[in-house]
């Protein structure tokens, strides 16, 4: 019987060897909650997980740092934990900062996981600056007027660097898109749509 506590359950998926997105996909809890978490509960084999992949040579998991990094170009932002240990943490709750004034671009490294893990990169971007939607459109006819309903997905950034980012990402796996306006990218073809809908999934 699955455990009523959402922490405990949460701890107990993550210590059974879950990545942090594959506890969120299944629990719905925010990533920066889930890692706040494993960073609190003290127990011992959660103390090396928090040092950085990169910086201290642990394995990195390019599927979960795609979607990351997706929800942070989107959303993100890095803040510093109180106390004097020198923590930083990745949040994506709408913080400070205006990602659009200046360039983004990804380096080498980056750019490899991306192109390795397209869908997890999509997804959050779409997770963070993005949405699914209902387009009405009214067609005058000799009988009236007649409204068609179609689904989209929209992708709304100011930062011309992050939308070439996502189309970019689009291209790569083969869905049409269009820039609506100025800060928006739109997928609206049915086939774009139905292969979006295969790997985005819902917000949480």
């Amino acid at each position: 019987m699955q455990d009523t506590n959402p922490r405990r359950h949460a701890l107990r998926l993550l210590t059974s060897g879950f990545t942090l997105a594959e506890v969120h996909r299944q629990t719905g809890i925010p990533l920066s909650t889930l890692s706040r978490w494993r960073l609190t509960t003290g127990e011992t084999r959660f103390r090396d997980l928090a040092t950085c992949p990169r910086c201290h040579g642990r394995d990195l998991d390019p599927s979960s740092y795609s979607y990351l990094l997706g929800l942070y170009l989107g959303d993100g932002h890095i803040v510093k934990t109180s106390g004097d240990k020198g923590v930083h943490r990745l949040e994506t709750q709408h913080g400070p900062g205006r990602n659009h004034t200046r360039k983004i671009e990804l380096v080498a490294w980056q750019q490899k996981v991306v192109d390795g893990f397209t869908e997890e990169f999509i997804r959050g971007l779409l997770h963070s600056d993005g949405c699914r939607s209902t387009n009405r459109v009214r067609r005058p006819g000799k009988e009236g007027d007649r409204w068609y309903e179609y689904p989209r997905y929209f992708f709304s950034n100011v930062s011309t660097d992050i939308q070439r980012l996502f189309t970019d990402a689009l291209d790569r796996i083969g869905i049409p898109w269009t820039q609506a306006n100025k800060k928006n990218i739109s997928v609206a073809r049915k086939e774009g749509v139905a292969r979006l809908d295969e790997f985005v999934g819902p917000k949480h």
